[in-house]
């Protein structure tokens, strides 16, 4: 990462005690005048301000700040270092003073970790006319994310601020990433992946990882649940029904349904992408021989099966998704790594959690069946994270105060980050013809992460 974005970073931190050793000297010694060590903290305020708004990105949590530097541009012409307003002003100045800290502290709960490749990230929006080869009712013009390796940092793009299914509250957080940034000048194609989010998720639901992926040197391009972006009922149906018997199998139709649509559609964004079509703001040099696909939640099953379909796709990741009615014999196998809340070893049975809902356990002993009828053939990678929920492996742990304080954060933290790690070096190797795929990243003994290694009867490797 650039270290300017880096830099900038700090300004809050500076703005903030810059405004409290002003209204420190402004209350305590009743004379700052237009002239002198007041008037220079006066004119580095507002510095800091106009600065911090420009290259940092206005922050919601500093919105008392603005209101405070707003004032003191006002009234600055007219100060008078005799009033006792100068004492009233010094008081509601440190009142707004506390109240941006307080929202500054609760926003440094709620952030984005910094993403560790070396490449600033880019993100940005396109919208791709979907091949006459997808059928419908699938839509003919498709927007997506695209995430990707910047030239320099920029100013940080808020969360999802292109995307119209995330809601207003996440908009709040400022992402690493910097929207339209110039690409990374490379000769060299840059590999390519494709993100499939849950049941009704965005594809902005796991921005985290996939800014990771881009500061690696990936293009990342996510899509929408197909659920909304077509007008079927199949796939608009209510979601998971697992109170009788009988909404169980509706769930397993619908899931079915859905993968078969969504499996479909990457192929046909991948059809897009690989056209060369230039009429994108961005110009990048896509790698047709280095692709694949990444899924959370029923994405993961959709990557399972398109990387079945389509043989372009050279490697599949799944994040803890049960693989429904997901092919489980790739016509070519593809090395495969499953990111899950529980370890599935090769040589021993599953220790699967219990549900108080035995429809929903059968379904944990059905999926543990068909993934172990996948890792036998095809081989394969299996990270379990020790106490994870299935939410935590997409971005909700990083807006959510109560999972934060409820939880060990810090562990929390680190396990993304072993999951992270995993997945870059998962495609690193599997994307290199020269290299076979492996996970040699994990650390062993901190009782986060359980690594296991299928070999398969018929290897991807």
């Amino acid at each position: 990462m650039s270290t300017v974005g880096a830099a900038f970073g700090v300004l809050p931190t500076l703005l903030l005690g810059t405004i409290a050793t002003y209204l420190f000297r402004l209350g305590f010694q009743f004379h700052v005048g237009p002239s002198g060590v007041g008037s220079v903290l006066q004119v580095s305020i507002l510095s800091l301000v106009v600065v911090q708004g420009l290259f940092d990105g206005w922050r919601w949590s500093l919105a008392p700040c603005y209101v405070l530097a707003a004032v003191m541009a006002l009234s600055f012409p007219w100060h008078d270092k005799q009033s006792n307003l100068v004492v009233v002003g010094a008081l509601g100045g440190a009142g707004l003073l506390i109240i941006s800290i307080a929202l500054t502290t609760v926003a440094s709960l709620l952030y984005l970790p910094m993403p560790t490749g070396t490449f600033s990230v880019g993100v940005a929006t396109w919208s791709l006319a979907m091949p006459t080869t997808v059928r419908p009712p699938l839509p003919s013009v498709l927007d997506v994310s695209v995430w990707y390796p910047a030239r320099e940092a920029g100013r940080r793009s808020p969360y999802a601020s292109s995307d119209p299914a995330i809601g207003w509250r996440r908009r709040l957080i400022m992402t690493h990433a910097t929207y339209g940034a110039p690409p990374m000048s490379t000769t060299t194609p840059l590999p390519l992946l494709l993100y499939v989010p849950g049941w009704g998720g965005s594809r902005s639901g796991n921005s985290v990882l996939a800014m990771e992926l881009a500061s690696h040197g990936y293009v990342v391009v996510a899509v929408d649940n197909v659920s909304a972006e077509t007008h079927d009922k199949h796939v608009t149906a209510p979601g998971m029904d697992f109170s009788s018997e009988d909404g169980a199998a509706a769930t397993l139709r619908l899931a079915n349904h859905k993968i078969d649509i969504q499996a479909q559609l990457v192929s046909g964004v991948l059809d897009a992408l690989l056209a060369g079509e230039r009429h994108w703001d961005l110009k990048l040099n896509l790698d047709p021989d280095r692709v694949a696909i990444f899924g959370y939640s029923i994405g993961g099953a959709v990557a399972v099966e398109a990387s079945g379909r389509d043989p372009r796709f050279k490697a599949a990741v799944n994040l803890d998704g049960w693989l429904f009615g997901a092919r489980t014999m790739p016509q070519a196998p593809r090395p495969y790594l499953i990111v899950t809340n529980v370890a599935i070893p090769p040589s021993s049975p599953t220790s699967l959690p219990r549900d108080s809902n035995p429809l929903i356990e059968r379904m944990n002993r059905d999926d543990d069946a068909q993934q172990r009828r996948v890792l036998d053939q095809s081989g394969g990678f299996v990270l379990g994270i020790n106490g994870f929920s299935h939410d935590d492996f997409s971005d909700s742990p990083f807006f959510s105060l109560d999972r934060i304080m409820a939880r060990n954060h810090v562990g929390t933290l680190g396990a993304i980050r072993h999951i992270a790690a995993a997945v870059v070096e998962f495609f690193d190797t599997a994307l290199n013809k020269n290299q076979r795929p492996g996970i040699t990243s994990i650390p062993t003994g901190d009782g986060v992460a359980t690594l296991n290694v299928w070999t398969g009867k018929k290897p991807a490797w």
